[in-house]
Order: C-alpha cells, then structure tokens, then sequence
C-alpha cells in the first residue's frame, strides 16, 4: 500500500496496524476515504503534504489556544450550564495554566466580543506578562514530547475538539 504522495506505508505498531486493517476491511464494493480516519490521519504524518515543521506545528498549537473553546464562557447561559462550565471546563484551564504557567490563560465571559468588536481575541485571553513568543513553557513541552507525526495527530485531535487544553489534558485521555 502506498500514500498519496507515493510512499510506502509501513506500519511499525501492531495495535495501529490492525485498526487501520479494520478501516480497510469495513469497506464495500467502493473505498471511502472519508470513513477512514486513521489511515487519512496516517497518510498525512506520512506525506506531510503542507511540508509543516515541528516548530512550526508547536507554534501553530500555541496560537490556536486564542481560540481555545474551554476558555470561552457564556455570560448569558443558563444556570446549568454555568455551573457545567465552571465544574468541568474551569478546572482544565487551571491545571493547564499550572503545567504552563508563563501562558496566564484566562477565561472570557464575553463570548459575543468578537462579533461585535471585529476582534478574533477576547480582551482578556491571556493575562499580564504572558509570554506569547515562539519559545514558551508550551512549545518547549511539544517539542519534548512529540515528534512531527505525533504532533500532526495532535494537531488533528486538537482541531477536532477544537481544543488544545483538552488535548493535552490528562482527564481526556
């Protein structure tokens, strides 16, 4: 089996190796690229068709978090899910910012900011002397951490949830 980009596709986990051998198997008379998720997501890692960079892969996750779904509350939400959003969402953010303290993540209750200023940054996303360059606690992690195919997937998985807090969160996993 070869990737789109040509290359070959090999497979050195025996556990991945076999999920993918059931996305493959789960096919019908036609292939349906769309219901394969992770060999789409391994053929990516393989072919890296936007040529990306680990650096650059750990500094797009950084600017990502500016949009972080976690750290948008609704002021005008209903009593419960007030409640869910400080029980279950609030408590992510302060161990992320306990894991990356230089970042001062904060949380904005003006979720209706940016469709009415224009702006794509809450005010007060991230708090006083946060470092936002390229060299943080944050991208220093992934670049520990995470080889470029583990951090295309981490990409992958962040955009799904449209979160990178849960992402690298240990209660997701």
């Amino acid at each position: 089996l070869n990737t789109p980009g040509g290359r070959l596709f090999p497979i050195d986990n025996e556990l991945l190796a076999n999920m993918i051998a059931q996305e493959w198997s789960s096919q019908q008379s036609t292939v349906k690229m769309g219901t394969m998720h992770l060999t789409s997501l391994t053929f990516t890692c393989l072919d890296n068709p936007s040529q990306l960079s680990e650096a650059k892969l750990a500094r797009q996750l950084c600017d990502y978090l500016h949009t972080d779904t976690l750290l948008y509350f609704d002021s005008n939400s209903i009593e419960q899910l007030d409640r869910l959003q400080e029980t279950q969402w609030r408590p992510l953010v302060d161990w992320f910012n306990a894991q990356f303290p230089d970042l001062k993540l904060r949380i904005s209750k003006d979720i209706d900011h940016a469709s009415t200023t224009g702006s794509s940054t809450p005010p007060l996303l991230f708090g006083e002397n946060a470092t936002l360059e390229a060299e943080n606690s944050f991208t220093r992690y992934l670049s520990r951490n995470f080889n470029l195919s583990t951090l295309i997937a981490f990409n992958y998985i962040a955009e799904c949830l449209r979160s990178v807090i849960l992402t690298v969160s240990p209660a997701s996993g």
